[in-house]
Order: structure tokens, then C-alpha cells, then sequence
């Protein structure tokens, strides 16, 4: 699979690259992403 969490965490890329990808598979773990 493309989520690998914690190295999208650790980067930060994937607030900007996979946006898109979470708000549409995964909104509520991609707000709590946000959260953190």
C-alpha cells in the first residue's frame, strides 16, 4: 500500500503530495495526521 504513516509523518511530504489521496480514502485519520 502507499500509506506508510509514519515516514509521511516524519517528513511532512504528505501533506502536500498525498492530500488529495487522503481527503478522499481517508479524511478522519488525514485530520488526526493534521491534528498531530
Amino acid at each position: 500500500m502507499i500509506f506508510d504513516d509514519n515516514e509521511r509523518i516524519v517528513t511532512g511530504d504528505f501533506l502536500e503530495e498525498d492530500a488529495d489521496i487522503e481527503v478522499g480514502l481517508r479524511p478522519r485519520e488525514l485530520g488526526e495526521y493534521v491534528g498531530q
